[in-house]
């Protein structure tokens, strides 16, 4: 279907209203064993917009939700955004700490949470005078806090016209804060709406589709490239509360799901099914995956496994979840090549652009950009020097200009003068029969300073020794990059949208 709606709409909320109009008894999401169809979905999005208004919230104002993905929560987050209001996603699993520093941060007035998060929030409350409301996901609050399905089983008059445009700020988001304290990254209808269109462009997704949202909405990749974008172009959209590859197997299999947006881990998971669960995942049209580099050895077990082929994107929290995608046929190795509308460069520590080959900072400018960080106008004059956005990660362009994203410019490493990236290192060690997972890491050395340090998880029923690792490594990787130190753990420290959370890892100092 042609995605023309999308190029001409005047804000997210007018879009999906279209949406609502063309497939009004079509299931817009379904989660768990309910289901919510598009006309059903708008007429409850108006009436929290109406409450808002009731409640006195102002366009601008800010209201956030800390919640576990749900029908309810995807209500929230179009209400506000219908209401005027700039939307803020936290990250359930949050520490109460960091719970307090956005709220105060983004000045929120409205809090949505659910009963499991009341306490937190009411211990949180009197340091957060600019917090007025909190509505609860329940019938049975306490005093001062407003119930969720009281308010939305009020019946009152249609919310007032929206008056938002492409330049109207929407969307309030965090970056994980691996660099530092969390920033809070400002996207518009506009900005959002560009993206939306160029992925969904690329991918020809459509009404035809299903799709999977398995990221926790309080992420670009959960709230923007797999809610928003799905209802949007008038697919259903199959909300997960969490990712497990269990549920993402049983309703790809029961539901033919045939757009899957993933981070690396999740399809390690997949890979990792029992085989006698006889799940089938052969209605996969689409498997992007983004987040993290992505080692060879995923992409030949995983096509091997179930016959589809991965395709690797690339994407921010400032820039958009998918800013670069790749072709039809995967480039392995490749995150791909600029979306339309995405100018890309590669440059060296003072800005200067390297040639095909070199391995330098990447640059991007696009519609799709972030507006700039929210209080904070230092952090937005440092990351778009001289117009461009600063990525903060490190790549290369070959002669047909692919990108290959080579790491995290903060996991590179300095080991006796020579630049490590850590990704090169364990893409080497995932082609070892015996490892599951890996992570390389720069560690503190008595005597040399900073050498590799590799963490390892054996496959399930296999044993190695750290010298027949080290041994491995000698072998096949030059001597200054291989690990001289191996680690072996159950399990790696992960986020909650699936990456590997190296920063835990750096705290641990290790000596030999």
């Amino acid at each position: 279907m042609p995605r023309t709606h999308l190029s001409t709409a005047v804000n997210i909320i007018s879009a999906f209203e279209k949406m609502a109009e063309r497939y009004p008894g079509k299931p817009a999401i379904h989660f768990k064993n309910r289901s919510i169809s598009f006309s059903q979905l708008k007429s409850e999005v108006d009436q929290f917009a109406v409450a808002l208004s009731g409640l006195g919230m102002q366009r601008s104002d800010r209201l956030a939700i800390y919640a576990p993905n749900s029908i309810e929560t995807i209500i929230t987050f179009l209400g506000a955004v219908r209401a005027g209001c700039i939307a803020t996603i936290l990250h359930p699993a949050l520490k109460a700490s960091d719970v307090q520093y956005i709220l105060e941060d983004a000045g929120a007035r409205i809090l949505v949470t659910d009963p499991f998060r009341v306490k937190t929030i009411q211990t949180l409350k009197p340091e957060l005078p600019e917090l007025e409301r909190v509505i609860i996901y329940g019938e049975n609050v306490g005093e001062g806090l407003f119930s969720y399905p009281i308010l939305m089983a009020e019946k009152t008059q249609q919310p007032s016209q929206d008056t938002s445009n492409r330049s109207t700020i929407m969307l309030l988001i965090y970056t994980s804060g691996t660099t530092g304290k969390r920033k809070g990254a400002l996207h518009t209808h506009g900005s959002i709406l560009e993206n939306i269109i160029a992925v969904a462009n690329w991918g020809k997704i459509g009404p035809d589709d299903q799709s999977m949202c398995n990221f926790p909405i309080s992420s670009v990749g959960g709230i923007l490239t797999s809610v928003l974008l799905p209802l949007l172009v008038g697919s259903t959209c199959f909300l997960m509360e969490r990712f497990t590859a269990e549920e993402a197997a049983e309703l790809t299999t029961k539901h033919r799901i045939s757009w899957f947006f993933g981070v690396p881990t999740m399809f390690w998971y997949l890979l990792d099914l029992p085989k006698d669960q006889n799940y089938d995942l052969s209605s996969y049209r689409l498997c992007l995956v983004a987040g993290a580099p992505v080692p060879e050895e995923l992409f030949r077990a995983f096509n091997e496994a179930y016959g589809h082929e991965m395709l690797e994107s690339y994407g921010s929290t400032e820039g958009q979840s998918v800013t670069l995608t790749q072709p039809v046929k995967a480039r392995i190795g490749s995150c791909g090549q600029p979306n339309p509308g995405v100018e890309l460069r590669i440059v060296d520590d003072r800005d200067n652009n390297l040639p095909a080959g070199e391995i330098g900072e990447i640059l991007v400018r696009s519609p799709q950009m972030m507006k700039g960080y929210w209080n904070n106008p230092e952090a937005t004059e440092e990351v778009f020097r001289g117009g461009w956005l600063h990525t903060g990660d490190m790549g290369r362009l070959d002669d047909d200009g692919y990108i290959y994203i080579v790491d995290r410019k903060d996991d590179m490493f300095i080991s006796r003068g020579h630049n490590i990236y850590p990704k090169e290192v364990e893409n080497i060690l995932y082609d070892h029969p015996k490892i599951k997972y890996v992570a390389v890491i720069g560690a503190q050395h008595p005597t040399w300073g900073t050498i590799p340090k590799a963490f390892v998880v054996l496959k399930e029923g296999e044993t190695a020794t750290e010298e027949e690792i080290l041994t491995y490594c000698k072998e096949r990787i030059t001597a200054y990059k291989s690990p001289k130190a191996i680690e072996f753990r159950h399990s790696l420290p992960i986020s909650g949208t699936g990456k590997v959370l190296k920063k835990q890892l750096k705290r641990e100092r290790y000596q030999e």
